[in-house]
């Protein structure tokens, strides 16, 4: 009984330490910082690879911090509209084709 009570601590603990870590690798997959070019024009695009509006409220903190350890990545690309963390993610228009 004792070394099962002890898996599970185990169990829970790995889980526990892994969720960080899933929190930043789906960061890295999603985020794509930069300008998409549309004839002569640019245009912003999203800067995650979902349109999801929930992109922006869970990774604000997360993006924030990368732009400040590698602002060439973001050279050029507007901040995110929220000065702190939002309470609930704003709809924002989608950007045409």
């Amino acid at each position: 009984m004792n070394t099962s009570c002890s898996s599970i601590r185990l169990v829970a603990a790995l889980a526990i330490l892994l969720l960080p870590v899933a929190y930043v690798e789906c960061y890295v997959i999603l985020v794509h910082p930069g300008r998409a070019s549309h004839g002569t024009d640019f245009r912003i695009i999203s800067n995650y690879a979902s349109d999801s509006d929930w992109d922006d409220y869970v990774f604000w903190p997360l993006e924030q911090v990368h732009r400040r350890l590698l602002p060439a990545q973001w050279d050029g690309v507007e901040p995110s509209k929220y000065v702190r963390p939002p309470n609930l993610p704003l709809k924002r228009g989608k950007a045409s084709p």
